[in-house]
């Protein structure tokens, strides 16, 4: 895979289950916390399907995570519903508490 990445840091957001209004499709997304000495970077999380059910029942916020993935970018508005505005994120293909 030539769009690898992995990230390390504290969910620090509510992980919750919810279903794709056009696909059906189960989804979960999350905030990560990376801190890098005095910066803080937040960090958009998805994962889909069985591994999104998997990681809501596993983990929560304030766990130390480690994230293997592909860095994605869609383009939606949520007051329109239309692909319009950037948003870029790790599509989690791995996840497992730190250690």
């Amino acid at each position: 895979m030539k769009n690898k990445i992995q990230v390390e840091g504290t969910i620090c957001t509510d992980v919750s289950l919810k279903r794709n209004d056009k696909s059906n499709r189960l989804s979960v997304h999350f905030v990560l916390k990376n801190t890098l000495g005095n910066w803080k970077n937040y960090i958009n999380c998805k994962a889909f399907g069985k591994l999104a059910e998997e990681i809501c029942e596993k983990y929560e916020k304030s766990d130390e995570v480690l994230i293997t993935g592909q860095l994605m970018t869609d383009f939606y508005n949520e007051t329109t519903k239309l692909n319009t505005s950037k948003f870029t994120y790790v599509k989690i293909q791995e996840i497992k508490k730190s250690e």
